[in-house]
This record gives C-alpha cells, structure tokens and sequence, in this order.
C-alpha cells in the first residue's frame, strides 16, 4: 500500500506539472489584453527554420520609466489564427515593434497580446503526452487505491 501511495504521488506530480503552467498562461493570456503598450526594438531573431520548435526565437527590448527589460515572449497562448506566430516570423533584428507589459511586473511582456493556452498545450507535444500519460495513470491509480481500500 505505501508503494501505490508514493507511486500515486508521483504521478499527481506529474499531472501537477503539466496543469499549473497551463493555469497560469491561460491567466497571462487573458490579462495581457488589458496590458500598457510601449514601442520596444527586436534585438535578437533567430527564423523558425533554425529553431527545435519551428517557432522564430525572439529578444526584444523596451523600457518601461527609467528601466530597460528584455523578454522574449511572442504570445502567451496560441492566437485563434495564428497570426502573431506569422507575424513573428516577418520580424527582422533593429524593426520597431509594440510591446505589451504586466504593469505589476514590467519585466513580463509579450509581442501578441490576448491567445488560448489550450491551443498552445495542444501545439507541444511532449507537454501534451505528459499530460495524456500522467492523467491516465493517475485516474488508473486512484480506481485501484479505491479498490484496494
């Protein structure tokens, strides 16, 4: 029994790990729509083509006050058409772009406000199979723990 209690730990860990990111950037997602905007510069650039995920890979710059950040996000959910990954892609080093920031905390900004965090959990794969893998066991463990009892 202390086996399947430590085992059902661990998966809920799993499942855990998976399920609070994707809270979390549902929330950012959300809130990001209601965001300031300042005009920020890109820095750095890096095409989908030479990139793991087939994503461009971004750095930006903008200052909020007195203070300069750099942040990378493009959107913190996939947009219904997946305009700011295509808009991402047209990017060039040194092009002027509008940044959006968390008032609450500047140094989080995104390019593409607003977006589904469901849409982007489906986009990745292997989060996605995390998620299938350790939702499973977990539903699996807990029919056998209620059985066992």
């Amino acid at each position: 029994m202390e086996m399947q209690i430590v085992v059902g730990a661990l998966l809920f860990g799993c499942l855990l790990s998976v399920w609070r990111p994707f809270v979390q950037g549902r929330k950012l997602a959300q809130a990001s729509v209601d965001w300031p905007k300042v005009r920020g510069q890109i820095i750095d650039w890096v095409p989908p083509e030479q990139t793991a995920m087939g994503t461009p890979k971004i750095e930006y710059a903008y200052s909020v006050g007195s203070e300069m950040y750099h942040a990378n996000a493009i959107a913190f959910g996939l947009p219904e058409d997946r305009q700011a990954f295509q808009a991402a892609t047209k990017y060039q080093e040194g092009e002027a772009v509008w940044v959006y920031y968390d008032p609450a905390n500047p140094a989080r900004a995104v390019l593409h406000p607003g977006g589904s965090a469901l849409r982007r959990l489906l986009a990745d794969p292997p989060v996605l199979l995390n998620l299938i893998f350790s939702g499973t066991l977990s539903v699996v463990f807990v029919v056998l723990l209620i059985r066992a009892a």
